[in-house]
């Protein structure tokens, strides 16, 4: 009467376990749905707004490379930053096309 207590209690602790194991993998499906709305969600922001963002970083780098005589360290960007936020122009730094 022994063994078949300990095989039955056994029995019991097993299946408890795998109720437990099951309710983990259910909050895990719950976990990985989201994930995946939300890198959808993530696809959906970046094929509205990414080539505008794309285009803006390529026109600064382009209008960088055209219109800048010298190249600064990054104090003198960060100064020309807070010049530009400022309004305050230094015009020798600049050159402007013809044509």
């Amino acid at each position: 009467m022994g063994f078949i207590f300990l095989l039955s209690l056994n029995l019991c602790v097993l299946t408890i376990y795998s109720i437990y194991q099951l309710k983990r993998t259910a909050w895990f499906g719950y976990m990985v749905i989201m994930i995946q709305e939300m890198l959808m969600e993530l696809r959906k922001f970046l094929t509205t707004f990414g080539l505008i963002i794309l285009i803006f970083f390529l026109g600064l780098r382009i209008m960088n490379l055209l219109f800048k005589k010298e190249d600064f360290e990054i104090y003198k960007i960060i100064l020309d930053a807070f010049n530009i936020v400022l309004g305050v122009t230094n015009l020798n730094s600049f050159h402007y096309y013809e044509g």
